[in-house]
């Protein structure tokens, strides 16, 4: 789901998976919380303006809304940021949509539908994703998860410089060299 709240819809046709979209979620929301802190810093319109544009360009709001209300646009901006508890734990990793699944996914009576994570890219969200579901909290729905990315994305989390290090000495030993 690109948003928690279409979950509980979704689970209703007892689906074999659900989907939480993570790419964009956490990069749109700090351009989304940047637009409207600057607003408030200056009181200049000029950054409603640039956050309208953003959420036409971003499919928020309809092309033709080009004269949408700033003040709306502004009051869009606030809820958007709340509801994706960007300014918390909770969200601030653009992961609030993958915990919501989660809890849903435990409360319902569906034992075989799954969460698809998708949807990754830079050098936090894979991350930040194995650390919540290492977290006690959901140690109980790792089986119900499947990841998914382009696999490049995930080959750059598949080793390690201890990795390579070892590997070398390793091979170095086994030739009688130090």
């Amino acid at each position: 789901m690109f948003e928690p709240h279409q979950t509980a819809l979704a689970l209703q046709a007892k689906p074999y998976f659900i989907n939480s979209f993570v790419r964009h979620r956490m990069m749109q929301s700090g351009i989304i919380k940047g637009y409207v802190d600057a607003y408030y810093a200056s009181h200049d319109e000029q950054y409603l303006k640039l956050l309208r544009t953003f959420l036409i360009e971003k499919d928020y709001l309809a092309s033709t809304d080009t004269d949408y209300d700033l003040t709306a646009c502004k009051r869009m901006g606030k809820q958007i940021i709340k509801y994706r508890q960007f300014e918390t734990d909770e969200g601030s990793d653009g992961l609030d949509g993958v915990r919501h699944n989660l809890r849903m996914l435990r409360q319902v009576n569906l034992p075989d539908t799954r969460l698809i994570i998708c949807s990754m890219e830079g050098d936090r969200n894979y991350p930040e994703i194995d650390q919540l579901m290492a977290s006690p909290e959901y140690s109980d729905m790792v089986g119900k998860v499947v990841i998914t990315a382009e696999p490049n994305y995930l080959a750059q989390f598949s080793s390690a410089n201890q990795v390579v290090s070892y590997n070398r000495r390793f091979m170095n030993a086994a030739k009688g060299m130090k």
